[in-house]
């Protein structure tokens, strides 16, 4: 009789605990479909990875500025290639730079988010003069960013430009200085 007892006691006990895991369960859910969670945070693939090419030209009418970045795999060295705006192009120079120029072009692009500009052409492409810009980069990860525009530009091409220009033609006319 004691051994009965004591089954039934903890038959009780284990539907009790069932019917609580059940109302768990189901005031979960309800609670957790009213009050949607956010999206996760994806942490962007190229936050972390270095940059091994850039390149960027601009475009006005009848002048062109080009500044390009590579890593040398083999020599394990970075090299810029500068073109200034309004320059013919035997001033154009290639120089040796630090891994800290790459990153300063790296954060430009982080900064201004130039990931939206991926796969971007815009603008009319049967008229042949006017402002245009190509922009082309690629990182140890494999991801590339392409745009390209003309007479249309994307969100904050003008901070980018002023950026880029500001770090490349620092650097020129660093370079040309020690030359003279």
């Amino acid at each position: 009789m004691k051994k009965n007892i004591r089954i039934k006691k903890n038959k009780k006990i284990k539907v009790i605990l069932a019917v609580l895991l059940f109302l768990l369960v189901g005031i979960s859910y309800i609670y957790f479909s009213k009050h949607k969670m956010k999206e996760p945070i994806i942490i962007d693939d190229i936050v972390y990875y270095q940059l091994n090419s850039f390149y960027f030209t601009s475009n006005k009418l009848d002048t062109y500025a080009m500044y390009s970045m590579y890593f040398d795999q083999e020599a394990l060295k970075y090299y810029a290639r500068i073109k200034p705006d309004s320059s013919s192009n035997k001033d154009e120079i290639i120089i040796e730079i630090s891994e800290n120029i790459m990153e300063k072009v790296r954060a430009i692009i982080l900064k201004y988010n130039l990931r939206d500009w991926d796969g971007l052409t815009i603008g009319a492409q049967d008229i042949i003069d006017g402002d245009s810009f190509s922009l082309s980069a690629e990182f140890a990860n494999g991801v590339t960013i392409h745009a390209s525009g003309y007479k249309n530009f994307p969100n904050n091409y003008q901070e980018v430009v002023s950026e880029l220009d500001n770090l490349f033609m620092n650097l020129y006319n660093e370079k040309r200085g020690s030359l003279e």
